[in-house]
């Protein structure tokens, strides 16, 4: 027994057991939801560029990115113009819009409802290791954010999109949320969206979405504000030329109608005397004949 502490103690110390041989000892599948025994975590790499992706959903996003920006070269100015504009109605409008953006429980995505990924991400055991640091810290600041009823966005609206862009691993605001788009990355939906490494793409996705729906409505209402401006403007600008037109027609009836005393006078005087003249020029011409008649 003497001899065999001092050899079990050097075998222990020459010869560490290795966390590789521990997962390989042992079957996952036995035991699921223990995050020690999970694999090593996978990345997708793009093709186009070093870019690497937990997430299969931010993954097709960033795919979709490249698509854009082939098949028009003005895409990325035109989109980073319209994010600083989004951004901007954020910060000013959070307070009215923060708890109708960030709640999912009025969101369906082809089957998957909003309730049910806000329930599969709590159910996610932590610590975790099988997904990346900050994807997970994601998770948790989006749980956070979700079920928060007075968050601390008023004084700090750029940490709900911080947020956003951790979780959708940069592709938030680089990639559209339209239908076509929304179509392509969850062609599958019923598949992946659920899926462990997909919960916080397919949140971050959906708030992202009703962001930008909010934004797009408000300048909808500022476009249609705008317009009926113009057109009041166009009209009051008509309506006071046809009252003026309508004013100078009056006046100059009133011109007409009501004429200086002194000049009716002058116009009287002036169109006598031709008549005197022709007068005085007949009786001299009367006058002569009788002359002529009565030597």
């Amino acid at each position: 027994m003497d001899a065999a502490a001092p050899q079990g103690s050097q075998l222990h110390s020459k010869n560490p057991v290795k966390w590789s041989e521990i997962k390989s000892a042992l079957d996952p599948q036995e035991l699921p939801d223990l995050p020690l025994l999970s694999q090593e975590i996978s990345y997708l790499k793009c093709r186009l560029c070093s870019s690497v992706y937990y997430s299969t959903i931010n993954f097709r996003r960033h795919e979709g990115f490249h698509v854009r920006r082939r098949n028009n070269p003005d895409w990325l100015p035109e989109t980073m113009k319209n994010n600083s504009s989004l951004t901007q109605f954020w910060h000013q409008h959070l307070k009215d819009t923060f708890k109708d953006i960030v709640s999912l429980q009025d969101v369906e995505l082809k089957g998957v409802t909003g309730q049910k990924i806000v329930e599969e991400l709590a159910l996610i055991p932590e610590p975790n290791i099988r997904l990346p640091p900050s994807y997970f810290t994601a998770r948790n600041l989006l749980l956070g954010t979700i079920k928060s009823e007075e968050p601390e966005f008023s004084i700090y609206p750029d940490k709900f999109l911080a947020i956003l862009s951790k979780g959708s691993e940069d592709t938030f605001l680089l990639s559209d949320t339209d239908e076509s788009v929304q179509n392509f990355v969850f062609r599958d939906a019923g598949k992946i969206a659920l899926a462990q490494e997909n919960l916080v793409a397919t949140a971050c996705f959906l708030l992202e979405q009703k962001l930008r729906k909010a934004w797009h409505r408000h300048r909808e209402d500022e476009s249609i504000s705008l317009r009926n401006e113009l057109i009041k403007e166009e009209e009051d600008y008509h309506t006071e030329r046809q009252h003026q037109t309508e004013r100078n027609k009056v006046e100059g009836k009133k011109k007409k109608k009501k004429k200086p005393k002194k000049q009716i006078k002058e116009d009287k005087s002036e169109e006598g005397e031709p008549w005197t003249e022709i007068r005085h020029t007949a009786i001299t011409a009367g006058a002569f004949t009788r002359c002529l008649s009565n030597p």
